[in-house]
Order: C-alpha cells, then sequence, then structure tokens
C-alpha cells in the first residue's frame, strides 16, 4: 500500500505541476503587459508636459520710463526694463534691442500724409515712427540669465529732444531658443509732458 500511494503522490504532483507553471506563465505575461502600460503611461504623461509648454523659456517684460528736463532743450529719458521668468526653465537673454520713437509733435511727412488722405499705418497694421532721439537703438549681446521666478533689471539712457511730447518705447529680446521664432518683446506710450 505504501508503493501504490507514493505512485497516487507522484501521479498527483506531476498533475498538480502543469498547472502551477500555467499560472507562474500567465503571472508572468500580467506582469508584462503591465510593465507595457506604466511605460506608455509615462510617455504620454511626457508628451502631455511638452505639449502644455512647461520646458518653453517663458517671460513677462515691462518698462519704467522717467525722465528729466536737462541741459538746452534735451530730456534725459531712463528706461528700466523688468524681465520676469514665468516659467519653469531658467532663461538666458543674449540678445536684445532697446529704442525709442517720437509720436508727437507728429513728424512733417505723416501731417502732409494725412492731410493727402494717404493711410500712415504699414501693412503690419503699425506706423512706423520717427526715431526720437539722434542715437542708434541699444542692441544688447552681453547673456543675461534668469532662473524661473526671478527678476532681472537692465536699464538704458537716452537724449530724447524737448519738444518730443510723447514717445514709443520699445523692446526686444530674442528667444534663445532657436527652435521658436518668438521673443519677447514690449511697448509702452509714454507722455513727456
Amino acid at each position: 500500500m505504501m508503493s501504490s500511494d507514493i505512485v497516487k503522490k507522484i501521479e498527483q504532483e506531476k498533475i498538480k505541476e502543469p498547472k502551477d507553471k500555467s499560472i507562474s506563465k500567465w503571472k508572468d505575461l500580467i506582469d508584462i503587459v503591465h510593465s507595457i502600460f506604466v511605460i506608455l503611461a509615462i510617455i504620454c504623461a511626457g508628451y502631455w508636459f511638452f505639449k502644455q509648454g512647461e520646458i518653453r523659456p517663458r517671460a513677462d517684460i515691462f518698462h519704467e520710463i522717467t525722465y528729466r528736463n536737462i541741459y538746452k532743450g534735451n530730456n534725459w529719458v531712463h528706461v528700466l526694463i523688468n524681465i520676469k521668468n514665468i516659467g519653469k526653465t531658467p532663461i538666458v537673454i543674449e540678445k536684445g534691442t532697446v529704442w525709442i520713437q517720437q509720436v508727437t509733435p507728429l513728424a512733417d511727412k505723416f501731417k502732409t500724409d494725412l492731410d493727402s488722405g494717404v493711410n500712415i499705418i504699414n501693412k503690419d497694421y503699425a506706423v512706423v515712427w520717427p526715431n526720437a532721439c539722434n542715437q542708434e537703438p541699444y542692441k544688447r549681446n552681453t547673456p543675461i540669465s534668469i532662473e524661473p521666478g526671478e527678476t532681472d533689471r537692465k536699464s538704458y539712457e537716452f537724449i530724447v529732444p524737448r519738444d518730443v511730447t510723447t514717445i514709443k518705447v520699445y523692446s526686444y529680446f530674442e528667444n534663445p531658443n532657436k527652435s521658436y521664432d518668438i521673443g519677447w518683446k514690449t511697448i509702452t506710450i509714454y507722455d513727456m509732458k
């Protein structure tokens, strides 16, 4: 009897063994499928993060303008440009331009054009105002590095004739990421009365 019991047990073990291997194979397959879904979820989350623009550099720029009457009919104009990094990645600005245009008194060319019915607004829906001073626009080629949440301030000075009463201050800073064509600009109209 003992030997028949042993034989029965061995036969039962043989029957159980394939079932255990089958269950093990299913568990392995489920683990593989689970891993694939986790990887796909991570890829989808990364794609969503990228599409939200979280890795793009983002900045908010505004001007603080002051002026003082100085020597012989000239105004000293001080333009303080505040550049705040509102993105989640550091910004390195390498190039920028700042200039001042004269809005009023209206230049003679514009008066003539308006009197004759010529539209002074160009195809970009803007008026190309004349330069308000005898100096070239500032071209910045020194890098500015701004961490997320921080603000950097850059100062520019101009000498403008005192008879200029309204100016347009324009600043543009190039986006260092060459895959985007857009930089950061701001325009401020300022009355010097």
